[in-house]
């Protein structure tokens, strides 16, 4: 039995008008429009990519070298980028280096590592404090932790 969608046209013809619409695009070029709606995306993310990574890097040099912990908050971050960010902060502090990405609402993703210490006593206070959830290795641990960036950066100066 064929589906029908709105005024009983059948429902891949309904489908291929709306694609056709959202890309503005006639109906016998959807797949070239989507083609160029897929290539601008990587574009636009890589341009995001390149920006973060510039921002990064700002941040990273503005620490001073006699700092022993640092500890980022960002909106949003993939865990690569996140994981390259700590390794770059861990060559200017003497002891932990951490991104936290979310916010106080939903909570927070976090990447904390280390060259001199435990990463896993990080992670300890974490899930003591605000039972937070993770793992990870000695160098560097991974996880979620749902409590106010102020209660963490708290919980973390104890270290």
């Amino acid at each position: 039995m064929r589906r029908t969608g709105a005024f009983g046209l059948p429902e891949k013809q309904v489908q291929g008008q709306n694609i056709s619409r959202l890309l503005s695009a006639p109906e016998d070029g959807i797949s070239q429009a989507a083609e160029r709606q897929l290539e601008e995306n990587s574009r636009l993310r890589q341009k995001i990519y390149e920006m973060t990574r510039q921002l990064i890097i700002q941040k990273i040099e503005a620490i001073p070298k006699e700092q022993e912990n640092i500890w980022f908050f960002e909106a949003e971050m993939d865990a690569n980028t996140m994981r390259k960010t700590v390794n770059m902060a861990l060559d200017r502090v003497s002891g932990y280096g951490g991104v936290f990405c979310g916010d106080d609402a939903s909570g927070y993703k976090y990447i904390i590592g280390t060259k001199t210490k435990d990463a896993l006593k990080a992670a300890k206070v974490l899930k003591e404090r605000f039972e937070a959830r993770g793992g990870g290795k000695e160098e560097m641990v991974q996880g979620y932790v749902s409590a106010l960036r102020k209660d963490i950066e708290g919980a973390l100066y104890s270290l």
